[in-house]
């Protein structure tokens, strides 16, 4: 436990002065409004510090019930309160991120902002050698012969992924050692390093069974997020898979970890650095049939720019135009209805 309790201070304090310092960078919203939310983190702050009893939640999340049920089970079967220090690790560990998220949740303006951005968008940037590095090492058609066989290949983007998984924000920096990603290093290291392998026998799986869909489960942004994008790619290249299905995390979770705007900056920061624009471009025409639903994914896609209303959807959409997309939105504009804000009567469905 004292080795868990060391672990766990560290995190927490290290995540709770992250997180609030971007909030005192945020000049357009009241002060009242972000000093709210700066007033729950230190609170939790306090109390997970000094070993308090753990809190019910209060906000109105969809999950709000699952913890709270659970959390009144841990205290039935405890002889004493259900605290910081005293409960377990993992628990404790994932209950402080979900306090954390509540805390924003209970401050309107706040309830969708991504709170550990800051740190994904640097971890990104600084990723950026290694991507490049391991980009030139690997710049050939997936789907063609290589020197190296079908069988050796899978092997090395497993590794791949497995060691961008050192990129935890939560633990570390996000450093990368780019000496890791020669392709020898990552062959020898999985005959060396490994203290289970079982990519023999999972390779025998996948390619004997070339699944329909292959589910993936993210963990961190940045490095290793590219990593499962080519390890992805390397698998639909090789017909070991039709479909990739990624998931991500509901909410702002573990500091470094993949949420749903992911793609987004990611496939974003690729775009303006030369040196992977091809692979991006690559990706993005695996993305065949895409709904992008709601005002804020609409703006998005045309750009949030002041267009002539006679101009082509087709046109303004720009860097969709390969894709088939499919737009969902009900407009929010008094020229068109001057109770637009409620009744919500004017949809649209524009595709091409």
């Amino acid at each position: 436990m004292g080795i868990a309790k060391l672990a766990n201070n560290r995190r927490f304090l290290l995540l709770r002065n992250d997180v609030i310092i971007p909030l005192h960078m945020i000049h357009l919203l009241p002060l009242t409004i972000s000093k709210n939310v700066i007033e729950r983190l230190s609170g939790l702050r306090y109390e997970l510090t000094t070993n308090k009893p753990l809190k019910p939640f209060v906000d109105k999340a969809p999950d709000v019930e699952i913890w709270n049920n659970y959390l009144t089970e841990e205290k039935n079967n405890s002889t004493t309160d259900v605290n910081w220090f005293g409960t377990r690790w993992l628990y404790a560990e994932t209950y402080a991120y979900r306090r954390i998220f509540e805390a924003f949740q209970l401050t309107p303006p706040f309830a969708k902002y991504d709170y550990f951005k800051h740190l994904k968008c640097q971890q990104l940037e600084s990723s950026l050698p290694s991507m490049e590095v391991f980009s030139n090492i690997f710049k050939i058609d997936l789907k063609q012969k290589s020197p190296h066989s079908v069988k050796d290949l899978f092997s090395v983007f497993i590794m791949l992924s497995l060691w961008g998984n050192q990129c935890d924000l939560s633990l570390s920096s996000g450093a990368v050692n780019e000496t890791a990603l020669d392709y020898d290093s990552l062959v020898s290291q999985q005959k060396t390093q490994l203290l289970i392998n079982d990519l023999p026998k999972v390779w025998e799986y996948v390619n004997s069974n070339s699944e329909e869909t292959i589910d993936i489960v993210l963990d961190n942004s940045g490095f290793e997020w590219f990593t499962d994008l080519y390890l992805a790619d390397f698998l639909i290249s090789n017909a070991l898979a039709k479909h990739i299905r990624f998931h991500v995390k509901a909410i702002p979770w573990f500091v470094s970890d993949v949420t749903s705007n992911g793609f987004d900056w990611m496939f974003e920061f690729m775009s303006h650095h030369e040196s992977l624009i091809d692979l991006v471009t690559k990706w993005e025409s695996y993305l065949e049939n895409v709904i992008f639903k709601g005002d804020l994914n609409y703006r998005k896609c045309v750009g949030d720019r002041n267009w002539d209303p006679t101009y082509s959807f087709v046109d303004a959409i720009q860097g969709l135009q390969s894709l088939s997309v499919l737009c969902l939105r009900t407009l929010k504009a008094d020229t068109v209805d001057k109770n637009w804000m409620i009744n919500g009567n004017s949809p649209k469905a524009q595709g091409l």
